[in-house]
Formats: C-alpha cells, sequence, structure tokens
C-alpha cells in the first residue's frame, strides 16, 4: 500500500471514529451514509478498527460503537476499561442467557450513577422491553446500583451515600440507605426498590437481582438478570437462578483479570 493508500484510509478510519461518538451506535448502512463511503470499505475500515480494538459492535442492539474517547462534547465518560470489559463479558452474558432464558445487563459506575454499557435482551428468547446502552439508573433504587453500593470499598460508598442525599434528599434517608446496604449483603444480591419501574419509561414491568463483578481487588461493574415482575419473587428468582448469576460474574472477573 503506497503513502498515500495509508493516509487516506487513517483518514477515513478517524472519520468513523468521529461519526461513530456522534450517533451514539450506528449499523454499518448508517455509517455508510454518515460518511459517505461505499459500505464495502466502511465494512473493510470497520474490520481493521474492531480488530485493534479502537472499535465494537455491541451484543445488546448489534451497533457499532466508539471505544476509545475523543474530544467531543458529552455529559459524562466512560471509565477506560469498560469496552474491554464489555468484549470479554458479551460471550459469558450470551451463555448465561442461553441457561436461564432470562437476560442480563452489565452496568459500570459514571459519576454518582451507574450506566448500562451491554446487554443481553437481544439474546433472550422471552421478549422483554429491550432498554438502551448508556442509560443511566438510580444509584438508590435499582438492583445493579444496590449492589455496588454493598460491595465497594467504604471510602467510595460514603462519598456516594453522601452525593445522594445531597441530590436526592426525597428519595431515601440515611438510615434507610444503610438498612438497605445490611440487607443487600446478607442476601448476597441487589433487588429494586419496590417502587422502581426502570429509566427508560414510566414502567418496564420487569424486577431484578445483581451481583458485583469484583477483580483488581475493587467492584468494576455489576451484573443483573431481568424477568417479568409478575412471573416470580425476587427471592423465588434467587433460589433458582442466583447461583447461575454469580458464576457468571465471577467468570467475568477472573477473564477480565487475566487478561493482558
Amino acid at each position: 500500500m503506497s503513502d498515500a493508500e495509508t493516509s487516506r484510509s487513517l483518514e477515513r478510519g478517524i472519520q468513523l471514529l468521529k461519526a461513530l461518538d456522534q450517533l451514539d451506535g450506528a449499523t454499518l448502512s448508517q455509517l455508510a451514509r454518515a460518511v459517505d463511503l461505499p459500505k464495502t470499505t466502511v465494512r473493510r475500515l470497520l474490520t481493521t478498527l474492531v480488530e485493534q480494538r479502537l472499535v465494537r459492535k455491541s451484543l445488546a442492539d448489534g451497533l457499532y460503537r466508539s471505544a476509545v474517547l475523543l474530544p467531543l462534547e458529552t455529559d459524562y465518560e466512560l471509565p477506560r476499561h469498560s469496552w474491554r470489559l464489555c468484549d470479554i463479558a458479551a460471550p459469558v452474558m450470551r451463555r448465561l442467557t442461553d441457561q436461564v432464558r432470562w437476560p442480563s445487563d452489565l452496568f459500570v459506575r459514571v459519576g454518582t450513577g451507574m450506566r448500562i454499557v451491554e446487554s443481553s435482551r437481544s439474546c433472550s428468547p422471552i421478549s422483554l422491553y429491550r432498554g438502551k446502552l448508556s442509560t443511566q439508573v438510580s444509584m438508590l433504587l435499582s438492583a445493579a446500583a444496590r449492589a455496588y453500593l454493598a460491595y465497594c470499598p467504604d471510602d467510595e460508598r460514603e462519598l456516594l451515600i453522601a452525593r445522594a442525599l445531597e441530590q436526592s434528599p426525597e428519595v431515601m434517608t440515611e438510615e434507610g440507605i444503610r438498612r438497605m446496604i445490611e440487607q443487600t449483603r446478607r442476601q448476597g444480591y441487589g433487588v429494586r426498590h419496590p417502587d422502581y419501574y426502570g429509566e427508560s419509561r414510566p414502567d418496564d414491568g420487569l424486577r431484578a437481582i445483581a451481583v458485583p463483578v469484583i477483580f483488581a481487588g475493587r467492584v468494576q461493574a455489576c451484573l443483573n438478570l431481568l424477568w417479568v415482575r409478575d412471573y416470580l419473587s425476587e427471592s423465588d428468582f434467587a433460589a433458582r437462578h442466583l447461583e447461575t448469576l454469580r458464576a457468571a460474574a465471577q467468570e467475568i472477573a477472573e477473564r477480565c483479570q487475566a487478561a493482558p
């Protein structure tokens, strides 16, 4: 390949990365339209970018997303380990859903909230509300955030509790938060607050249990399982599937720990 061809490919690759950030995820066709290039060219460039871990294709919706941080105007920034974590977690989450039929979401903490960074909802044979990647969920009310609070380091927990009380004093009292954390530890998993119905619409009709993904000495993410609210209570669902969920979280942690 000549220097001119190499330079043109590099420029087109950067163009694709910028388009991906602006679109917050896109199909091959959407990208081809956005950058005004043939699909065959875009497919070839994407293959290279995925191989170099600059782009990933999400399990949740099949969309391509940038895995690098560009200087764009966004209101949040995912932790640097998130996309590598997603690459490792995706096949484990797919297998988990194959085992239990119900889907799972993967969350990381961003600021004072938790964000969905991967999901196996599209892989489940059971039709549920699909949700959306990057959705932020309540730090006090969602199952994943409660699992995070229960198992994160003490100093981090105290900071998150203080900020939650400052930002949303009407949601829970400090005494209520600490009781919730103790209950989560006793049962070994987080559950949604009884009045929490998800973030993406008034009521997603679901329940959830969640466990931490711990490696490198701290909670790096949380993994949940979701099901239709009227199907089973949290305790009955946990009796059937908690150990399988824990095994998946442990596998993700071990694979991340061993990754170069």
